[in-house]
């Protein structure tokens, strides 16, 4: 049957193994805008501006002409007139997916709006998706159950907008997978980005750990595996007060919580 409502929240650098370029992941993902009755899009995002459909489009992001977004704080997010706040969730992104949220609900259903605020600001994520945990004392913000290029990036941004870059923290950064020929380049530019946070102690885990840390160019651990880490990962938990631990699923970077 056809979808009521479609939603295609951006267009990352994810499963590029698989579909080559932004251009066919943009094709893929943005399917659904052909076939919905009605299809949500990311007014923000550089190649969702590209696509057209036949079908009603509802613009949203801080360009969009239906609700706009705007984000007074790292905690609240503002879709038109209604204010979200949240205290458990960190980033961006993830405000941009509470503020959609919201959206589909309000199209779905108008008259519960103070519901929906309510909703918003219980929400808690689970199941290693951008959660705060303890680890051995240390406040850690675990993303665990995948990672892109495009989503590292939110992760750590949104991280450092909350924590701030500082010798009290580590971040933890585990391989990005099926991102195809173009990985080791893809690890380089990770590393490169994480510059511009010079204090903070950094640890590198997977086969492409040596690449990360050619894009750094500054001090840092590198490891094959979270068992090779355990020792030094130890050791680090009982100098810092925060961690950021995110990587591709097949890593199981959820496992140092038990180090």
């Amino acid at each position: 049957s056809i979808p009521d409502f479609g939603v295609t929240t951006n267009i990352g650098a994810t499963h590029l193994e698989f579909f080559g370029t932004l251009e066919n992941v943009l094709k893929e993902e943005a399917t659904l805008g052909h076939y919905a009755d009605v299809f949500l899009m990311n007014a923000d995002d550089e190649l969702l501006k590209s696509f057209s459909t036949e079908k009603k489009v509802i613009q949203f992001g801080e360009a969009g002409l239906d609700y706009k977004f705007e984000f007074p704080n790292p905690q609240e997010v503002k879709v038109n007139h209604n204010l979200l706040a949240n205290t458990r969730i960190t980033g961006r992104h993830n405000f941009i997916n509470l503020a959609v949220a919201f959206v589909l609900a309000k199209l779905l259903d108008s008259e519960k709006i103070e519901n929906y605020i309510d909703a918003a600001k219980s929400f808690q994520p689970t199941a290693n998706r951008s959660q705060w945990v303890e680890w051995n004392g240390v406040e850690t913000f675990l993303d665990a159950y995948n990672a892109n290029p495009s989503s590292m990036q939110a992760s750590v941004s949104g991280f450092m907008e909350k924590i701030g870059d500082s010798e009290q923290v580590v971040l933890v950064l585990g391989d990005m997978n099926e991102l195809g020929k173009d990985a080791a380049k893809f690890h380089i530019e990770t590393g490169k980005f994480l510059t511009q946070y010079p204090k903070s102690k950094k640890v590198f885990i997977g086969k492409w750990a040596d690449n990360y840390a050619e894009g750094l160019g500054l001090d840092c651990f590198c490891f094959g595996s979270v068992q090779e880490a355990s020792n030094d990962l130890k050791n680090l938990s009982q100098q810092v007060k925060f961690a950021l631990i995110k990587g591709s699923r097949s890593l199981q970077l959820e496992t140092i919580l038990d180090i």
